[in-house]
């Protein structure tokens, strides 16, 4: 009998094609987990992204979002709309004790992936 595994946490083969992107230089495909910095872990909980104006420290919004997961490098977080976040942001996740600045990396729909700074901010 196969152990079942809950939905969310299966692992694909180190070779199946969902996990496989561009090939090296040298001919090998590369998996998609060695690009990684660092590894993820899947949360679930309320955060919050602060917003500024382009000059970096003019507050513009407050947003309330979902954290999706979260590595020590970045985020990845849902937001309820399509609107646009700004290049710098600061986010709260006090759920986590998170309080970090970053940038954002990548938007598609209602997610958006969050690059933290190298140091965390100190409180």
């Amino acid at each position: 009998m196969q152990k079942v595994i809950p939905f969310g946490r299966r692992t694909p083969a180190p070779d199946s094609p969902c996990r496989m992107i561009t090939p090296r230089p040298d001919g090998a495909a590369l998996a998609l987990r060695e690009r990684r910095i660092a590894a993820r872990e899947a949360h679930w909980c309320i955060s919050y992204i602060h917003s500024f104006e382009a000059d970096g420290e003019t507050p513009r919004e407050v947003r309330e979002v979902i954290l999706l997961d979260i590595s020590d490098s970045g985020a990845r977080f849902r937001s309820r709309s399509r609107a646009a976040f700004s290049e710098r942001v600061l986010v709260k996740v006090a759920r986590l004790g998170i309080h970090r600045t970053g940038h954002v990396i990548w938007q598609k729909g209602f997610d958006a992936g969050i690059a933290f700074d190298r140091r965390p901010l100190s409180i």
